[in-house]
């Protein structure tokens, strides 16, 4: 196994070579390998490699349905909306990520004081990722947003709640047993 300086398990070697990791922005390891299999478990004494139920799940394509609001004031609301439209340019070579940009909507007209803008669509943990990463670059913006999104696992049992609140992003894993 191999450490960075601050203790994280940065790769491990295996039989046909070693699984190297990185670390996405929340701290989470994420495999650098193109099999995009999470081994969180790699070998035990027994020599055998042994895959916990959500690496099984990332092999396999595992989804969450998300659904979400962010509010804005109508003087920012131009702004988050050029952003978005940059960003689904941004991503137009990109299959997967074009089509989860595509889950941003709004109304053209303003309806009283507050401004809003959904997303909705069914996305792999890439989805969330992208999703996380928006919500960051409307907040470089340095306008005032607030929100919710819900994302719900495939098989009802993990739950992230994504909250943003004077423009500070967080995430609370749940599961359908309790908190995780």
């Amino acid at each position: 196994m191999f450490y960075d300086r601050s203790g994280n398990l940065i790769g491990d070697e295996m039989p046909d070579g070693v699984i190297g990791y990185a670390r996405d922005r929340m701290g989470r390891p994420t495999p650098t390998d193109a099999g995009e299999v999470l081994l969180l478990t790699l070998k035990a004494r027994t020599g055998l490699t042994r895959i916990n139920n959500r690496a099984f799940r990332r092999t396999m394509s595992y989804f969450y349905s998300v659904r979400g609001w962010l509010e804005a004031s109508p003087s920012d609301f131009p702004k988050i909306v050029s952003t978005i439209t940059a960003l689904r340019e941004r991503w137009q070579s990109h299959d997967k990520e074009r089509l989860y940009m595509k889950g941003w909507c709004w109304s053209d007209e303003p309806i009283n004081w507050t401004r809003y803008l959904f997303y909705g669509a069914d996305v792999t943990e890439e989805g969330l990722t992208l999703l996380c990463d928006t919500i960051h670059e409307i907040a470089l913006l340095k306008v005032e947003i607030s929100g919710y999104f819900h994302a719900r696992g495939e098989d009802g049992e993990n739950i992230i709640i994504y909250k943003v609140d004077n423009d500070v992003l967080t995430e609370e894993r749940v599961s359908a047993r309790g908190s995780a």
